[in-house]
């Protein structure tokens, strides 16, 4: 049998932040099959913070059990009271990571492990207090605490499926606080792929939520099957509201970015690109602190092949390149400025050429479940066409609001130039459903032209692809 140590024992740790589960010691073990059983509970407090306790329990493969404990044993030359400390703290620490990376703070922690030198099962029990368990939003005024049914699989797809099966049977009890009002929470779901599965099933007890999952994976399950079981779940969240208002701790994110697109007689394109980065000013002198560390002509050059091969999967050609980052010894903002001579990168097609902008600076994609900062936004763009050519079509000038997020485009076009100024606003906590309502059909906007006369046709499809501010930028 293939030696499944290294991969069972990253499960061991794969503790998301919200999700592991209880069961019992009695357990068909085949020799190839990770088996877990996992509880989060959680006992919230009306500010938010939360007694938390993790009881985990190592049921099967046997064999790989018995094979980390004789790991730790030969650490410590047989002692077993040394191997189950050190065991202890890799559990501690680990859990302890993925608590805080959720923005948890975790105090007073312990942890208490039973069975260690059964060789039959491992059973863990973690307990800590754990401030920001559940986050406020003022703009909605509730309260919102996070679990994952999935148990990370939702979002860490491995290419091709492990070599050995999977059962996760996880349990999470949340106990809300006196005089809470419970709004949402994971609803029933079910998928099935070949031989494997992946249920949830909620219950209300009182004041209390319970979220169970079952997850049965087959050996070398297929990323179209994981994308099938689980790339559509959405029940991560459990909201409610209460008396008490709370305090909320995010940051602000401010950015600029002006894009100038003059196309030449013979349809080559001159793109010149402007990103101001403003707020948070910590982050962002910290991003200014690595790139001087890296060495500033290194990492321009290092932006300069990653913009290259993005021109290339759109098909364009780089003919020319410059960058120069600006401000990395003050404490003005981080500026980015780009210059590209491009072939092919408004495309022609029927004698129509076609160029496409993102006004929205990618917000949208940046956006899973809910939004952890506060963004203002600020795009602007101006297209420069030889004299006698025309625009064919352009974006209507539009306003939108989605539960007091907001997206403006104002267009304007003069003579053989088109001016676009777009501002986006999320609150702190908009929804990942309200982003995309809001921006989802502006997030790509088309810009068209030709040579000669023509008169204007109305606005342009909001399809293709996007230019991308340059830096800083990531999914949540």
């Amino acid at each position: 049998m293939r030696k499944l140590s290294a991969l069972l024992l990253g499960l061991i740790l794969l503790a998301p932040a919200f999700g592991l589960a209880l069961g019992n010691g009695d357990v068909q073990d085949d020799g190839n099959t990770f088996v877990q059983d996992y509880t989060f509970h959680v006992r919230l407090f009306e500010n938010g913070d939360a007694n938390i306790t993790i009881t985990t329990t190592w049921l099967a493969p046997k064999s790989e059990i018995r094979n980390l404990v004789e790991k730790y044993l030969n650490y410590t030359n047989g002692s077993l009271s040394e191997a189950i400390e050190i065991y202890k703290q890799n559990q501690l620490q680990s859990i302890q990571r993925g608590l805080e990376s959720m923005g948890v703070k975790i105090e007073n922690a312990s942890i208490r492990v039973f069975n260690f030198d059964s060789g039959d099962n491992i059973t863990m029990v973690f307990n800590a207090i754990g401030r920001g368990v559940s986050k406020y939003y003022s703009h909605g005024n509730f309260w919102e605490v996070l679990v994952d049914p999935t148990r990370g699989f939702s979002t860490a797809f491995p290419d091709t499926g492990y070599p050995f099966g999977i059962r996760m049977h996880s349990k999470f009890i949340v106990d809300l606080p006196t005089n809470a009002t419970l709004l949402s929470y994971p609803t029933g779901y079910r998928k099935t792929y070949n031989q494997s599965s992946f249920e949830v099933v909620p219950d209300i007890e009182g004041n209390t939520v319970i979220v169970e999952s079952k997850i049965n994976l087959e050996p070398y399950l297929s990323n179209e099957g994981y994308q099938w079981l689980f790339g559509d779940y959405k029940g991560f969240s459990i909201t409610y509201q209460t008396p008490y208002k709370g305090n909320e701790t995010y940051t602000k994110r401010i950015m600029r970015e002006h894009v100038t697109v003059e196309v030449l007689k013979n349809g080559t394109t001159i793109l010149t690109m402007r990103d101001e980065y403003v707020e948070p000013m910590g982050e962002i002198l910290m991003k200014k602190l690595q790139i001087l560390q890296y060495g500033k002509q290194k990492f321009e050059q290092q932006l300069l092949k990653y913009h290259a091969q993005m021109f290339a999967q759109m098909g364009a050609v780089v003919e020319g390149a410059g960058i120069n980052i600006k401000n990395l010894n003050t404490t003005d903002p981080l500026v980015v400025e780009a210059r590209y001579i491009l072939s092919n990168y408004t495309k022609l097609v029927n004698g129509t050429y076609v160029l496409t902008l993102n006004p929205t600076m990618g917000l949208k994609d940046m956006v899973y479940l809910r939004t952890g900062s506060e963004f203002n936004y600020s795009f602007s763009a101006e297209i420069k066409l030889p004299k006698g050519w025309k625009f064919v079509s352009y974006p209507n000038s539009t306003t939108r609001n989605v539960h007091g997020n907001t997206f403006v485009m104002n267009v304007k076009p003069e003579g053989n130039r088109l001016i676009i100024n777009a501002t986006t606003f999320l609150f702190y906590g908009a929804s990942e459903e309200d982003v995309n309502s809001l921006l989802g059909e502006v997030g790509s906007v088309e810009v068209k032209f030709k040579k000669g006369r023509s008169g204007i046709c109305g606005p342009a499809f909001l399809v293709g692809l996007a230019i991308v501010p340059l830096l800083l930028r990531r999914r949540r």
